[in-house]
C-alpha cells in the first residue's frame, strides 16, 4: 500500500447479471476496509443473495475498526458476537 493503489477491484458481492468494475484507488482507512470487507465477503462465499444491509454495515464497521488499529472486535465485543449468532 506504500504506492497508496490498491488496484482494480470488481465487485464481489455482485453475483447478479449486471456486474459493475470500479477502480479504487488510494490508502485511506475507509478504502482499505471496504477492500477488506470484500475480501471477508469472498472467502465466506457471500453473494449479493447471502448478505443483508446490517451484515454490510456490521461488517464494513469492524473492517473499518480493525484497520484504524483496533482489535477484531474493536473492544466492544461486536466481532465475537456476530460470530457467536451464526
Amino acid at each position: 500500500m506504500a504506492s497508496g493503489r490498491l488496484g482494480s477491484l470488481s465487485s464481489q458481492l455482485d453475483s447478479g447479471p449486471v456486474s459493475r468494475a470500479i477502480e479504487l484507488v488510494g490508502d485511506s482507512p475507509e478504502l482499505v476496509a471496504l477492500a477488506l470487507l470484500r475480501q471477508i465477503a469472498h472467502i465466506e462465499g457471500k453473494s449479493t443473495a447471502a448478505v443483508d444491509r446490517k451484515w454490510i454495515l456490521e461488517t464494513y464497521s469492524e473492517c473499518l475498526d480493525v484497520v484504524r488499529g483496533g482489535d477484531a472486535d474493536g473492544g466492544s465485543g461486536r466481532a465475537a458476537k456476530g460470530r457467536a449468532a451464526k
